[in-house]
Formats: structure tokens, C-alpha cells, sequence
């Protein structure tokens, strides 16, 4: 490597260290909640990890059947770990991309492990299944509310699943440059433009310059991000609580280390929600 080359990647190196710590005061002095918050979630995965794990009789064929358990350690833990790198760095749009990825691997698992045309299979056999390989969170609705069936009544597995897909649709319009989402409110539900642009173009006119994200990054926040970092911890209480909802579906029928903790730790995440 020339010192071309290395005068190259020492610049870019430089300058993420430099934002990243910029972005830890700027956060810490105007809204520590918000990278207070994506710690929790991560740690609160982590006691989720804890809880969910198979009890020692039934270890290797938990292990061997459930498609939830190489999900949740290789796709939602390292990804819930960005999210905390993606808000330093200033990439609101990325870290929100990580919690759809998040949220996504947990509804398709759940799918994969409770339909009963899956039960049979392993959870490599899952992830070669055309039907498995195919499926995603908004096609899957009509499973997803039969399998919370298994734990509730009818109303409310439809509101359960209603609800996680509003989160869904709500994380997916921020990876779109223009979209749609749509948001149940008081049993209606409420369709609203969105899209990463339109989030671009409403803090230029607001703030007379577009966010950071909407220049460059990684960049330094500035008093424009606010409101966004903001939005942004809204939506990870939604997938947070979201993602541990379905997880309580899934956990109900397993013979898990601790159900009643992710019973209890639900409870208090829908106080929080509401």
C-alpha cells in the first residue's frame, strides 16, 4: 500500500473517529434518551436471548428444530448492535433499515417455526423451503394471526399483527426514497406519504438545510437532527415492543429457560408503548 493510498484511509478513519465522538456529546447534551435507548434494546435482546433458550432436556432438539435461534444470534443481535455504530455515525436512515432487518428476521421465524406445514422440518431444511425462501412480513399476515390464535382470541391476534405491521410499513418507508406507510390509530388506520426524500425536503423548508444524513455521511448532528433522532426513538420503542411481542407468541408453545421474564418484560414495554 503506497502513502497514497494510507494518507486515503487514515483521512476517512480520522474523520469517523472525529464524528462519532462529536456525535456522543451533541447526543449527550441534547438528547441522551435516544442513544440511552438503543442500548436498552440491545441489552433488553440479550435478556430476550437468555429467556427464550431451551431448557437442558430439550437443548439439542431446540436447537436443531427452531429457525428463531440461529436468527435471533446471527441476524438480530449483530444488527441490533449497529444500530448503536449507525446513530453515532449520524446514518438515521440506516439505523432504521437495521430495525426493519431486525424485526423482519423475527416474523419470519416465528412463520417458519409455528406453521404447521414447517414443524417437521429443521431449521436449515427452513431456510432452503421455497415457501420460506419466499415469504415476507406483509405476506405472511393471515399466518401470522392464526399462529397468535394459538395464544389469544381472534380480535386480538388481529390487533397484535395490525400493530406490527403498521411498525413494519413505518420502518419501511424511511429505505425508500418515496413511499407510503400506513399507522393504526385509535382502530383507524391513517395512510400518510413518506419516503427518505420527502423526510429531506420537510427539514430543509423547516430548518432552511437538509439533515445531515440528506449531505453526507457519516456527519455531525446539528440542531435540524433533533427532531429526527426524536422520530427515531419512537421507532425503536415500537420495535422493540414489537419484536418482543412476537417473540412471547412464539415462546408460549417452547420449552423456553423463562417464560414468565418475557411475559413480565412484555407487560412492561406495552406500559411504555401506550
Amino acid at each position: 500500500m503506497g502513502n497514497e493510498d494510507r494518507n486515503f484511509y487514515s483521512f476517512f478513519l480520522d474523520w469517523t473517529s472525529n464524528v462519532i465522538k462529536a456525535n456522543v456529546d451533541f447526543m449527550s447534551r441534547k438528547c441522551k434518551d435516544v442513544l440511552d435507548l438503543c442500548i436498552e434494546l440491545l441489552n433488553g435482546f440479550i435478556n430476550i436471548q437468555k429467556w427464550t433458550y431451551p431448557v437442558e432436556s430439550k437443548k439439542d432438539l431446540m436447537l436443531n428444530r427452531y429457525l428463531m435461534y440461529p436468527m435471533m444470534v446471527n441476524v438480530v443481535y449483530p444488527n441490533l448492535q449497529f444500530v448503536v455504530i449507525a446513530v453515532l455515525l449520524g446514518a438515521i436512515p440506516q439505523a432504521i433499515y437495521t430495525l426493519r432487518t431486525a424485526l423482519e428476521a423475527i416474523g419470519i421465524a416465528l412463520y417458519a417455526d409455528n406453521k404447521a406445514e414447517f414443524k417437521s422440518l429443521n431449521w436449515y431444511q427452513k431456510i432452503e423451503h421455497e415457501r420460506i425462501i419466499s415469504a415476507r412480513l406483509t405476506g405472511v399476515k393471515e399466518s401470522l394471526i392464526k399462529i397468535a390464535q394459538e395464544v389469544t382470541n381472534r380480535e386480538q391476534a388481529e390487533e397484535w399483527i395490525n400493530y406490527i405491521l403498521d411498525v413494519y410499513s413505518q420502518l419501511s418507508a424511511w429505505i425508500h426514497p418515496i413511499a407510503r406507510a400506513q399507522r393504526t390509530r385509535k382502530r383507524e388506520r391513517e395512510v400518510f406519504p413518506a419516503g427518505l426524500l420527502r423526510a429531506i425536503m420537510l427539514t430543509t423548508e423547516k430548518y432552511g438545510t437538509p439533515p445531515s444524513y440528506g449531505i453526507l455521511i457519516p456527519m455531525e448532528y446539528d440542531e435540524p437532527e433533533i427532531e429526527d433522532l426524536n422520530y427515531f426513538k419512537e421507532m425503536v420503542e415500537l420495535t422493540r415492543f414489537s419484536i418482543t411481542l412476537l417473540v412471547y407468541i412464539w415462546s408460549k408453545d417452547k420449552d423456553v429457560s423463562d417464560k414468565a421474564a418475557i411475559e413480565k418484560f412484555l407487560e412492561a414495554l406495552c406500559k411504555e408503548v401506550k
